[in-house]
């Protein structure tokens, strides 16, 4: 936050200048090759007109990564350069954690059989990859989960995403087959 003012007759600092420090240097911060861990300024406002200082700007942050401790890194880091960001820009910073995405292992071991079966009786192919889904809030609970797709699209989040609604059918499908070849499993 900033006291603003006109661009002509103040010389007062501008959040919005704190704002592009601050992502310059988020986007400046060495993320480790393994575990896979991300950074990304999804939005980023300010300022209310064209010949007013901005008293006010912000942005939202994602960070994410397959480890606890490397995210906990990461998002120390973050913060700081935020604070660091507006320190030099002479404005001051209020840090708000909007959602909690936790990461970890999903202990999926146990419930990949019949998924695995399921896709070979189907006969379609079986891809695994780590992602951030609803499935990760079983992460720090060390509770075993999976999330399953069952469309085949792409281009996720951008204009130009799609799905094929012919897929949805079989993939819908191969789900109640994960379903029930699930609970078909011996009790542990």
């Amino acid at each position: 936050l900033g006291p603003g003012g006109h661009s002509w007759g103040d010389q007062a600092p501008s959040t919005l200048h704190a704002l592009g420090r601050a992502i310059s240097a988020l986007y400046a911060l060495p993320l480790p090759p393994t575990p896979r861990t991300t950074l990304n300024v999804g939005v980023a406002s300010g300022g209310t007109s064209v010949n007013s200082i901005a008293a006010s700007a912000e942005l939202l942050l994602d960070l994410r990564s397959l480890d606890p401790e490397a995210l906990g890194k990461l998002d120390r880091r973050a913060v700081s350069a935020l604070h660091a960001a507006a320190r030099e820009a002479g404005v001051t910073v209020r840090v708000e954690q909007v959602g909690d995405r936790p990461g970890g292992d999903l202990h999926s071991a146990a419930l990949m059989p019949p998924i695995r079966e399921a896709a070979r009786e189907i006969r379609t192919d079986l891809r695994t990859a780590a992602s951030s889904t609803d499935a990760n809030a079983a992460a720090p609970h060390g509770l075993p989960a999976v999330a399953i797709g069952v469309y085949r699209g792409g281009n996720a989040h951008r204009l130009d995403e799609w799905v094929q609604t012919s897929s949805l059918e079989p993939g819908l499908n191969f789900l109640r087959r994960v379903v029930e070849l699930y609970q078909q499993q011996p009790v542990a």
